[in-house]
């Protein structure tokens, strides 16, 4: 169905329009991790500072970074349309109700993976794989519900999740050779984001021939070529 080279030329192909719309999206996506991180370097350890830190980690995750995730995807998904607004990444923040629903889904799709994570390093791994795709959906249509998001990443990564985990892993170097440099992973991102889009964009078009899901669930609008491998 698809191919690691495939993937990542695309995604190189795409990045030669944006690279830097990508990489400032990505900045703007850790913007909450380095407020609650900057803060904490200037710190004597100590346990309640340890646990204050813990708490403050997690309410921006819940409460900024799951948001700004969704909405970097949006940008990596659109960017293949040649829509480069860097404004995508405030997608999840467009209503109270996108907003909530993200906030909603993405705590329960952690909440998942961390209960099967209890069990065993394993199980772990593979839900979080399966689990991986609901961001992407989200970017899509951040009204789709949380349950119906949890199943659909599910059936679009069934059978797939090896090739997601291996592609992960073709990143090492990378990110081996951006932790050379103090900031150097920040510059590795938008190339992972991309592939990871590019991925998304795979799943989808496979969810959507197999009647996984409808265009009017995730917001799109059918194209020729759509149209023509359904028949």
């Amino acid at each position: 169905m698809f191919s690691r080279a495939e993937l990542k030329s695309n995604a190189k192909k795409v990045l030669k329009q944006c690279y830097w719309k990508g990489f400032a999206v990505i900045l703007i996506c850790l913007i909450p991790s380095f407020l609650v991180a900057i803060p904490n370097l200037s710190k004597t350890f100590v346990l309640n500072h340890y646990v204050l830190s813990y708490f403050s980690g997690i309410i921006v995750s819940v409460f900024l970074y799951n948001q700004l995730e969704v909405g970097a995807f949006k940008f990596f998904i659109k960017s293949n349309d040649n829509d480069f607004e860097t404004s995508n990444v405030f997608y999840a923040f467009k209503n109270s109700s996108s907003y909530f629903k993200v906030l909603i889904t993405q705590l329960y799709r952690y909440i998942l993976f961390f209960l099967w994570s209890l069990l065993l390093v394993i199980p772990g791994i593979i839900k979080f794989y399966a689990y991986s795709m609901v961001p992407f959906i989200l970017a899509d249509n951040p009204n789709i519900g949380t349950k119906r998001a949890i199943e659909l990443s599910k059936k679009m990564t069934a059978g797939y999740k090896g090739k997601i985990f291996v592609l992960d892993l073709s990143f090492i170097g990378w990110f081996l050779l951006g932790a050379v440099v103090v900031i150097g992973n920040l510059f590795v991102l938008p190339y992972y984001y991309e592939t990871k889009a590019q991925l998304y964009l795979k799943l989808r078009g496979n969810a959507l021939i197999n009647k996984y899901c409808t265009y009017e669930e995730l917001n799109l609008t059918p194209t020729v070529n759509d149209i023509s491998l359904e028949k």
